[in-house]
């Protein structure tokens, strides 16, 4: 992990320096990896590639999403990736597909399914996972990943589960920084995106790295996982939009998340074709630690 060097300020007459604190780089990966259970499974070959190629990534903490084969249990082997969480493994279609990587060792997990689904979405117990990793420092992270409810005319359904996740999220989290990440199968201005964004109080890590730069290229700024005009594995040219997000989430007492970059990955070929039929989620982000002693004016804490 990079460490970056941040000197304490005066917020506010009265308050004392703060002594210096050390922001913590993270590089989070988000992917649905098309791994459907065979005889599904398009192209198995996909797998090990992909399995070879994630940490060329970068990523620190990886969120999976579709790993139904018993071929994807390859990226539970990566030796980069020593420690992970599994969702559940049971049902028709092998499970939710859930399945959080990790470099730092993760010491607490937990699963839940969704209390509501619609149409094929119903023949795989979709949940949410929940994994607690511990950085070097020995600090914590709380990352949650999910998949939610397929389908354009589904965002009932979806703002259901938003809801349920919220309310896990609440649960399971101790006051550490929170990421979430996966394949929310809703567009920004949906009312799923509204509720993490409103309610929930979730950051979209894409949506605010391109408000912050307002003079990327159009690509970089649409940022569009589901792309039929790019990806080989989607048949059409219409209909791109932005499915996978990372989310940030900070606690207010234990300092907060800075996205610096997002960038799609997977977005290339091999042999001629894409590995997945969606583009994986990239964010670098910089974790600042509140510092002890140290007391926002009001001013400074808005």
């Amino acid at each position: 992990m990079k460490l970056a060097r941040l000197w304490g300020v005066i917020l506010g007459l009265g308050c004392a320096v703060a002594a210096p604190v050390e922001a913590r780089e993270l590089r989070v990966l988000t992917f649905n990896i098309w791994g459907l259970k065979s005889p599904f499974l398009i192209r198995p070959s996909r797998i090990p590639r992909i399995a070879e190629r994630i940490e060329a990534t970068g990523a620190d903490i990886i969120g999976i999403q579709e790993a139904f084969d018993p071929s994807t249990a390859l990226l539970e082997r990566i030796p980069a990736y020593p420690h992970l969480a599994r969702g559940n493994r049971k049902g028709p279609l092998g499970g939710d597909g859930l399945l959080v990587l990790s470099r730092w060792p993760i010491v607490a997990s937990a699963w839940r399914a969704y209390a509501r689904c619609s149409w094929n979405d119903c023949f795989t117990p979709k949940g949410m996972l929940h994994a607690r990793v511990r950085v070097p420092d020995g600090e914590t992270v709380d990352v949650f990943v999910t998949h939610l409810n397929a389908h354009s005319g589904n965002e009932r359904i979806r703002l259901l589960q938003a809801q349920e996740l919220w309310e896990f999220i609440a649960e399971r989290s101790d006051g550490s920084p929170l990421l979430l990440l996966g394949d929310f199968n809703t567009e920004p201005g949906s009312d799923s995106h509204a509720f993490l964004s409103g309610w929930a109080g979730l950051r979209d890590a894409h949506g605010e790295f391109v408000e912050q730069n307002p003079a990327l290229p159009p690509a970089a700024r649409d940022g569009y996982s589901w792309n039929p005009a790019r990806n080989s594995n989607i048949p059409g040219r219409k209909g791109s939009v932005r499915f996978d997000y990372i989310w940030m989430g900070d606690s207010g007492s234990r300092g907060r998340l800075e996205v610096l970059a997002t960038q799609l990955a997977f977005d290339e070929t091999v042999a001629g074709r894409h590995l997945s039929d969606h583009f994986a989620v990239l964010a670098e982000l910089a974790w600042h630690p509140e510092r002890a002693g140290h007391h926002r004016s009001e001013a400074g804490s808005r």
